[in-house]
């Protein structure tokens, strides 16, 4: 699986000669100046975070509430653009809302910010494809 493909969990109590072990095998088919970085890197300064992203955007009624950024289409930092498309998710509800009908402007957000999104998390799919590929 794709834990694996990154070394596995890193449980708290494994000593930093074991994480070495480990940031030597992830990183063994990476480009050379990037092992090397990461075999420069202290033990210490390395800790595991879980990545999870959205699968797709999701359809309902439009109405007065809508969402933007994370809370509907989170990312995996391997794409390199979710922070991007959350700021042009504010920036498109904002101009969309200039206009004053607030219901209609929503709904104009949410079909603009589909199509953005769904983007992005093709882009972001690729990335983490790339990440976890091996040479």
């Amino acid at each position: 699986g794709r834990e694996t493909s990154l070394g596995g969990s890193l449980p708290a109590e494994e000593d930093a000669a074991g994480l070495r072990r480990r940031i030597e095998a992830v990183s063994s088919g990476l480009h050379p100046s990037l092992s090397d970085l990461l075999r420069r890197t202290a033990p210490e300064a390395v800790m595991g975070r879980p990545v999870r992203m959205a699968a797709g955007v999701p359809s309902w009624q439009p109405g007065r509430l809508t969402v933007l950024g994370d809370a509907i289409h989170a990312m995996s930092p391997a794409g390199g653009v979710g922070a991007n498309t959350a700021l042009a998710d504010a920036a498109a509800l904002a101009a969309c809302l200039a206009d004053g009908d607030v219901d209609g402007a929503v709904a104009r957000y949410e079909a603009d910010m589909r199509s953005r999104a769904e983007r992005a998390l093709a882009a972001t799919r690729a990335g983490t494809e790339r990440l976890l590929r091996r040479a």
